[in-house]
C-alpha cells in the first residue's frame, strides 16, 4: 500500500468531493504538495496522463475494458480507482465489485477524514464509509458495508431518508437535510447530511456534519435577541440603530410612539423623514461625527414628535463596531427629560416665590427643626437665617396659650394635615404680635417622612386679605361653620326669596343639654373637641342647600330652604336625634349627650329672622321641660301630629318584618257570562293596637318614609303566592289584579325584581293583572314606559284606572297592549236618573268598543245600579264589575 500521493487525475463531475478526500489525506500524512487534474470526459485522458506525472487516477465515468488494459500497459505504476464500471457482471450481492471500485488508497483517504462520510448505490446499500460514520450507528465499517440503513437502524428516519435518496438518483441534485439523531449511548444530536449524486453516476456520496452545538448556539443567540428586544421595547427611552448611510435598521416601541409609525414602515428611512429639517440636519451631523471619530457623543436638546409636540431629550449616540473595531453604524438612546425640565422650572419659580413672598414662610422637618426660612420670616421675627435654621418652631410660640392649645393644633395636623387660625407669635426681642397662621403637612411617602410649612400673615403690620377677613367675620373659627352674624344675614336672604317664590322655610335650633358640665369636668379643650364633633354630625344630617351654623356657645342653627311640608323638617330633626343617640368619646371615655330641638316655620310662625329665631328658641325651651318628644314645633299641634306620624313610620317598618299585612280580594263579575273572571287584591294592615287599616290610612307615611316600594313588592308577592295556592286547589279565579305605584314603576330593577318573585312563587304571568292610574301615563318617564313595555311583552294584563279622554294616554293604550279600562265608582253611584252619568257611560261604551277594550267598574251595590250599567255598557266586548264582598283570601 502506497502512503505517498503525487498528482491526481479525476475523471468525473464531483471534483469538490475528490479534492476534499485528497486534501484531508495529504494533511494527515504530511505528503508533498500535489495537483489535481480534472476531466469531465475521456477524450484527453491519455494526453493528460502523458504530459503530467500522475500517480493516481480516479474515474466516476464508465471506462470499457480495452481502455483499462491500455492504461495498465502504458502506465504500469499508475494507481487506478474506477467508481462506476459498466462492464462488470451483475451478482445477487452488491451491484459492483467493492475491491475494484474502492482501492486501499481510497479507504485510507476515507479513514483520514475527520467527518463521517459514506457511499451507497441505488439499492440503498452502503458501498464504503469511514469509522466516523459507522460509529453513528454503533458499528464498524465492515458491519455497515453491504447493508441498508433499514437493516442497521430501527427508526422512522429510515423511510424519510430512503425517499430522499431515491429522488436524488432521479434529479441528480445536491441535497442538504437535517435530522435529529439518537446515538448509540442514547444521546440526541442534530446531524446535517450533505448528499450528492453525479448526473451519470449510480453512486451517492454523503457527508455528515454534527450541528448540535451550532443549533444550541443559534437558540441561545435567539433567546438573547428576544431578551434584548424585550428590554428595549419595555424601556422608557427611545432606542434606534442606523447604518453608515443613515438608514434606520431597527427601533423600539418608544421610538415608534415618538415618530407615529411602525418599525416595519420606518426601517430604511433617514432621519429627514421624521424630524423638521433643522433638527434632522443636526442629528445627521452628529452621526457623521461619531462614524468618523469612532467614539460616543452625548448632548441635550429639543426634538419635535409626529404630533408637533416638542420634547426635551438627553441623547447618547455610540458607534456600532464589528469584531475588528470598525464602525458599522450608530446606536442612539434618547431619554425624555421634559417632565424633569418642567419640574426644574417649577422648582425655580417656587424658590423665587418662597424667597420673595410677603408672607413669613418657615419649613420644618417632622421633629420641628427649622430647615428653611424666607427673607420675610427673618424680617418679621428678627432673627438671621442662620439663627432660625439652628432652632425649632417652638422658638416663635408665645405664652398667651397653654400647652393644651398647641397639642390640639398638633392633633389636627396629624389627622387632617392642615390647620389655620389666628395666633400670637413672639419675636427675638420678646414682643408679642397677632398673626394669621396656616400650617400644611407635606408627606414624603418614599422617604416615610413629613415636613411642615408655616405661613404667617402679620395682622399687626399688614392688611389681611379680603378672603381671610371674610372668613373671620362670617365663620366660627372653632367649627368652621357660619357664625351668628352670618346666620342672621343668610336667613334674611332666604326669607326674601321664599316670599317671592311662595315657599316655606324652617329654622331649627339645637341646644346641647348640660354642656357646661363637659367644660367643668373635662376642660375647655375637651369641650371644643365635642363641639367640633357635633358640627360634623349635624353636617351629615342636612343637604347641600341647607344652612348650618353655630348660634352660640353650645347652640347650633339649621335653616331649611324651599321646605315642601312640615314632615321634611321633622325628618331632619329625627336624624339629629339619632346622631345624639350615639355616645361621644371624651378623654378616652364614652359619654352620652342629649339635645333639645326647637323648630319654627315661615310664614306661619313669623316673617322676620329675629322672630323665627326667638320662636325656635321658645319651642326648644318647651322641649327641655317636656321630654316626651324628640323635637318641638313652635305650633304645639304640629309637634303632636308629626310625632304620631314618626311613631306610625316605625310601626310600619315593624309591620313589614312581622307579617302584619294581609291581602283582601274583591271579585270581578262578568255580566255576559254570569261568572267571576278576576279578583282585585287590596292590602290591609292588621295593626296590633289600631285594628284593621286600609292602604289609604298609611299611604302618605309610607311615601314619606320610602317604604312604598317594599310595600308594593309585598302586595305582588302575596298575590302571586295566593294565585299559585288557588291554582293547585283547582279554584277558578281568572287573574289577581293589584295596583302599581308610580315610584315602584320608576325603579330600573322593576322587571328583575318581578321575575324573581315569579320564579320564587311559581306564579305565571297570565295569573296577574296590574292596575295603572291614568296620571302615571300622563307624566310617564322613560323608565316607567320601558317597564310597562316589558310587562306587555311578558303577557301580563294591564288596566288603566280613572281614565279620561287624553290623546297621550290613548296612544300609550295601543302601544302597551292595554286590555281593560276601569271606571270609577262615582260614575256608577251617581245613579241612572242623572243625564250626565248616562252620557258619560255611553262615551266609555263607544270609546271601549272602538279600541276593542273591556270595561271594568269599581263596584255595584244594588240591583238598580246593575240594571243601569247592564243597559248602558253591556254591548262592549266584555263588561265586568267588582262585587262588594271584601272577603279575606
Amino acid at each position: 500500500m502506497s502512503n505517498s500521493i503525487g498528482n491526481v487525475l479525476y475523471l468525473g463531475q464531483n471534483l469538490p468531493l475528490a479534492e476534499a478526500f485528497f486534501n484531508s489525506f495529504a494533511a494527515d500524512k504530511k505528503t508533498d504538495n500535489y495537483q489535481v487534474f480534472h476531466l469531465v470526459s475521456g477524450e484527453k485522458l491519455f494526453l493528460t496522463l502523458s504530459e503530467n506525472s500522475v500517480s493516481h487516477l480516479i474515474s466516476e465515468i464508465p471506462i470499457n475494458l480495452e481502455i483499462k488494459d491500455k492504461i495498465k500497459a502504458d502506465f504500469p505504476l499508475l494507481k487506478t480507482t474506477y467508481l462506476n464500471p459498466d462492464d462488470q457482471p451483475k451478482e445477487t450481492g452488491l451491484s459492483v465489485d467493492l475491491e475494484n471500485i474502492f482501492t486501499d488508497e481510497v479507504q485510507v483517504v476515507l479513514e483520514s477524514l475527520s467527518i463521517p462520510i459514506y457511499f451507497k448505490n441505488k439499492q440503498a446499500q452502503y458501498l464504503a464509509c469511514n469509522r466516523h460514520f459507522s460509529e453513528l450507528l454503533g458499528l464498524t465499517p465492515n458491519q455497515v458495508i453491504g447493508k441498508k440503513l433499514a437493516d442497521l437502524l430501527d427508526s422512522p428516519l429510515t423511510d424519510a431518508i430512503g425517499k430522499i435518496d431515491q429522488k436524488m438518483f432521479i434529479e441528480h441534485q445536491v441535497c442538504l437535510h437535517e435530522y435529529t439523531w439518537t446515538n448509540p449511548v442514547g444521546e440526541q444530536c442534530d446531524l446535517l447530511f450533505h448528499k450528492e449524486c453525479a448526473a451519470s453516476s449510480d453512486i451517492q456520496s454523503g457527508l455528515v456534519f454534527d450541528i448540535t452545538e451550532l443549533n444550541k448556539s443559534q437558540s441561545l443567540l435567539e433567546k438573547e435577541r428576544v431578551m434584548l428586544r424585550t428590554t428595549a421595547d419595555t424601556s422608557r427611552d427611545i432606542i434606534f440603530f442606523r447604518d453608515l448611510e443613515g438608514l434606520l435598521l431597527s427601533c423600539n416601541k418608544q421610538y415608534e410612539k415618538f415618530t407615529g409609525g411602525l418599525e416595519k414602515d420606518l426601517v430604511g428611512k433617514t432621519v429627514f423623514a421624521f424630524l423638521p429639517l433643522d433638527e434632522a440636519i443636526l442629528a445627521a451631523q452628529r452621526d457623521k461625527y461619531i462614524i468618523k471619530n469612532n467614539k460616543p457623543y452625548t448632548w441635550k436638546g429639543f426634538f419635535t414628535a409626529h404630533n408637533n409636540e416638542c420634547y426635551f431629550f438627553e441623547i447618547k449616540k455610540s458607534p456600532i463596531q464589528d469584531k475588528d473595531g470598525n464602525v458599522q453604524g450608530v446606536a442612539t438612546v434618547g431619554r425624555n427629560l421634559t417632565e424633569q425640565l418642567r419640574m426644574q422650572k417649577r422648582l425655580q419659580i417656587t424658590d423665587v416665590v418662597f424667597e420673595h413672598s410677603r408672607e413669613a414662610l418657615i419649613v420644618t422637618d417632622g421633629d420641628g427643626h427649622i430647615i428653611s426660612a424666607n427673607d420675610h420670616a427673618c424680617f418679621l421675627f428678627g432673627y438671621s437665617k442662620d439663627q432660625l435654621l439652628a432652632e425649632e418652631i417652638n422658638l416663635l410660640a408665645s405664652d398667651n396659650y397653654n400647652d393644651e392649645y398647641y397639642k390640639n393644633i398638633e392633633q389636627i395636623l396629624e389627622t387632617e394635615s392642615f390647620w389655620q387660625g389666628d395666633i400670637t407669635y413672639r419675636t427675638k426681642n420678646g414682643s408679642v404680635y397677632y398673626a394669621w397662621l396656616e400650617v400644611y403637612a407635606v408627606e414624603h411617602v418614599e422617604e416615610n417622612s413629613v415636613d411642615r410649612v408655616y405661613s404667617y400673615t402679620d395682622l399687626t403690620h399688614f392688611q389681611v386679605t379680603d378672603k381671610k377677613i371674610s372668613f373671620l367675620s362670617k365663620q366660627d373659627p372653632l367649627t368652621g361653620l357660619r357664625n351668628r352674624i352670618s346666620l342672621f344675614s343668610r336667613l334674611e336672604d332666604i326669607i326674601t326669596c321664599a316670599n317671592y317664590l311662595h315657599s316655606a322655610v324652617a329654622v331649627m335650633l339645637i341646644d346641647i343639654d348640660d354642656f357646661k358640665a363637659i367644660n367643668d369636668n373635662y376642660g375647655h379643650n375637651a369641650g371644643d373637641k365635642v363641639l367640633k364633633e357635633v358640627a360634623e354630625r349635624l353636617t351629615s344630617c342636612v343637604s347641600g342647600k341647607d344652612t348650618l351654623g353655630r348660634y352660640g356657645n353650645d347652640q347650633f342653627i339649621i335653616i331649611i330652604d324651599e321646605l315642601v311640608n312640615e314632615f321634611d323638617a321633622a325628618m331632619v330633626a329625627n336624624k339629629i336625634a339619632e346622631q345624639f343617640s350615639r355616645a361621644f368619646l371624651i378623654e378616652n371615655s364614652y359619654t352620652n349627650l342629649s339635645a333639645s330641638i326647637g323648630i319654627s316655620l315661615s310664614p306661619d310662625d313669623g316673617m322676620e329672622a329675629s322672630t323665627l329665631f326667638l320662636n325656635a328658641e321658645d319651642a326648644m325651651q318647651r322641649g327641655k321641660s317636656d321630654r316626651s318628644a324628640a323635637f318641638n314645633f313652635y305650633t304645639a299641634s304640629l309637634t303632636v301630629g308629626l310625632n304620631k306620624e314618626f311613631a306610625l313610620e316605625q310601626e310600619l317598618q315593624q309591620a313589614l318584618l312581622s307579617e302584619q299585612f294581609v291581602m283582601y280580594y274583591q271579585p270581578q263579575y262578568d255580566f255576559n257570562n254570569r261568572q267571576i273572571v278576576a279578583l282585585e287584591g287590596l292590602l290591609h294592615w292588621h295593626h296590633p293596637k289600631r285594628g284593621i287599616l286600609t292602604l289609604e290610612r298609611f299611604l302618605s307615611v309610607a311615601e314619606g318614609s320610602h317604604l312604598l316600594v317594599p310595600i308594593g313588592w309585598e302586595i305582588i308577592h302575596k298575590a302571586a303566592l295566593q294565585a299559585v295556592i288557588w291554582e293547585k286547589s283547582e279554584i277558578k279565579f281568572g287573574r289577581i289584579a293589584v295596583n302599581l305605584f308610580t315610584i315602584q314603576l320608576s325603579q330600573i330593577s322593576f322587571i328583575a325584581e318581578l321575575q324573581t318573585i315569579l320564579k320564587e312563587t311559581g306564579c305565571s304571568t297570565g295569573q296577574l293583572e296590574f292596575l295603572v292610574d291614568k296620571t302615571v301615563l300622563q307624566h310617564a318617564s322613560t323608565d316607567i314606559l320601558s317597564n310597562l313595555d316589558n310587562l306587555n311583552k311578558m303577557g301580563i294584563t294591564l288596566t288603566i284606572t280613572n281614565l279620561g279622554i287624553d290623546a297621550n294616554v290613548i296612544d300609550l293604550i295601543h302601544r302597551l297592549g292595554v286590555q281593560n279600562l276601569k271606571i270609577s265608582d262615582s260614575q256608577i253611584n251617581s245613579g241612572s236618573g242623572i243625564l250626565a252619568s248616562e252620557l258619560q257611560l255611553q262615551c266609555f261604551k263607544f270609546f271601549a268598543r272602538s279600541l276593542s277594550l273591556n270595561v271594568v267598574s269599581d263596584g255595584l251595590d244594588n240591583a238598580e245600579q246593575a240594571s243601569f250599567v247592564q243597559e248602558k255598557v253591556m254591548s262592549t266586548p266584555e263588561a265586568t264589575f267588582y262585587l262588594r264582598c271584601n272577603k279575606r283570601k
